[in-house]
């Protein structure tokens, strides 16, 4: 590939270190102009884990990279002594999502202070609360339109994202059920004018209550959740009356969720007044029986029929036989 002039690539292996690179490119894309590279992987068990990334660092550092072509990398590492993970990339980073976390780095780059500004991410994934002391505090990404995170968040993630107006679509973790996560909660939706998908994960002791009073309108809404021993979490009628009183349940077009019986899926028909589709798994459904035996009575499926009004149509779904679909004709 002589003539290729542009090279975007991702590996999940660090075993092209920066002379390897050069090599490639001087021998076999002596005309690329523009190089695009992440890769992430593990050290080997036997390699010396702090001075394998300096040598790894080191190979970037060479002339080629950083006088003739000026292709600078950014490597973060986990700060566990035990942990044998990398992550490398060329700057100005160049992908469409980033996941940050609180993980030491290290750049090869004149002035530490540069290729802070992540202009071109548009997902972040923030699952881990910043430190001030971490590096990666550093970092703002201004264009995102699609955001997992897990709250509560600290501070340094407010500098992090200077706005969030463009924000479409934002996969929530709520681990704690408390008054800072509910006010954070509500200040993520105030400044989210656009948003339109909602994700909710609602973990261990958080309650579908958080959302009662919160004052949001999203088009689609899936809710997760684990009981406090981690198993699936279904919800049940009181939760599901608490959704469909919620503005987030009655403003709500489209809904995934788990539910505890078949009566919850009535209930949240009958109190989600803007619902048009909805995708629910129930804990008293038998999809099993269904699949083995296809002259079997779909009985849930029955049930729904007879019990919503003709507007509404019922199937299973092809594909997640344990996924009852149910929308407007």
């Amino acid at each position: 590939m002589p003539n290729l002039k542009r090279l975007t690539v991702k590996i999940s292996t660090i075993d092209l270190n920066g002379q390897r690179w050069e090599q490639i490119i001087t021998d076999q894309l002596s005309n690329l102009r523009v190089f695009q590279m992440e890769m992430a992987g593990q050290f080997s068990l036997d390699d010396s884990i702090v001075e394998m990334r300096e040598q790894l660092i080191d190979s970037f550092r060479t002339p080629f990279w950083i006088e003739q072509r000026q292709w600078f990398i950014r490597c973060h590492w986990e700060s566990l002594i035990e942990s044998r993970s990398v992550w490398l990339y060329t700057l100005p980073y160049a992908f469409d999502d980033f996941d940050i976390q609180n993980k030491p780095s290290k750049s090869t780059c004149p002035h530490e202070n540069d290729y802070w500004s992540y202009n071109r991410v548009r997902h972040l994934i923030y699952q881990f609360p910043m430190i001030e002391e971490s590096s990666t505090h550093q970092i703002c990404c201004p264009n995102i339109d699609r955001l997992s995170l897990d709250l509560p968040v600290t501070n340094c993630f407010w500098s992090l994202i200077p706005t969030l107006n463009r924000v479409i679509s934002m996969k929530l973790s709520l681990k704690q059920d408390n008054d800072k996560v509910r006010s954070q909660l509500q200040s993520m939706f105030d400044q989210t004018p656009r948003l339109y998908s909602l994700r909710l994960d609602l973990w261990r002791s958080s309650k579908i209550k958080i959302i009662e009073n919160l004052n949001v309108s999203v088009h689609q809404l899936k809710i997760r959740g684990t009981t406090p021993s981690f198993d699936i979490r279904w919800f049940d009628d009181e939760e599901c009356t608490s959704l469909g009183h919620s503005p987030l349940g009655m403003q709500c077009h489209m809904l995934h969720i788990r539910v505890a019986h078949r009566g919850c899926i009535l209930k949240l028909i009958n109190l989600m007044i803007n619902l048009r589709v909805l995708y629910v798994k129930c804990q008293d459904d038998k999809p099993n029986e269904v699949s083995e035996n296809p002259s079997t009575t779909d009985d849930i499926v029955e049930w729904l029929k007879y019990n919503l009004s003709a507007k509404w149509n019922v199937s299973r779904h092809t594909f997640f036989k344990d996924c009852i679909q149910i929308w407007i004709c």
